[in-house]
């Protein structure tokens, strides 16, 4: 009884500072998931406008990724698109069908050495927004920027061979003499 009072009277007695502390970490908090908010909205509209550039030679389209990518067709048509290549669908609409679609998808990466770390097709199917934005990432690494990597590597070697010249139609922009890679 005694220990219960004493207890109480401290938790009246509690220091300023700790409640001064609670309000800057609540602070902290609430900051960090703004910025997190807005980043995650900036990578979806990025990853958004560049899906539907290279859907656009299929007719389809994206307007959110966590929903249209959901049933595994926009994600085949895009890989299609990205590497010219057939890749097996399910016809239907079930879960069942929507799961199966995303694994030839993941199925298809894996078989191209693309490493995937926690993606799981139930996942997508669920819209889950992170893994979403990570598979895009992903996809956009391996399939944009190991492009320019090797467009660069090639006109390096040309110039090379060629005695420093560039001689190519590259849609590579020169600044000063030296390659600027534009925004995806």
């Amino acid at each position: 009884m005694v220990g219960e009072r004493y207890r109480s009277q401290q938790q009246k007695t509690a220091d300023p500072s700790d409640a001064f502390e609670k309000e800057v970490l609540d602070h902290y908090e609430l900051n960090r998931e703004k910025y997190n908010d807005e980043r995650d909205t900036v990578q979806k509209k990025t990853f958004t406008k560049w899906v539907n550039k290279h859907l656009s030679k299929t007719g389809l389209k994206v307007d959110d990724l966590f929903v249209d990518l959901r049933d595994g067709y926009a994600l085949i048509a895009l890989l299609e698109a990205l590497t010219g290549e057939r890749i097996q669908k399910e016809n239907g609409y079930t879960r069942f069908h929507r799961i199966q679609n995303v694994q030839y998808c993941l199925d298809f990466l894996k078989k191209k050495n693309i490493k995937l770390v926690n993606i799981r097709p139930e996942d997508i199917v669920e819209g889950n927004g992170k893994l979403t934005l990570g598979l895009i990432w992903t996809i956009i690494l391996n399939f944009q920027v190991s492009v320019i990597r090797q467009r660069l590597l090639m006109e390096s070697q040309h110039e090379q061979m060629s005695g420093g010249a560039h001689t190519s139609n590259s849609q590579v922009p020169f600044y000063r003499g030296k390659r600027r890679v534009h925004a995806l």
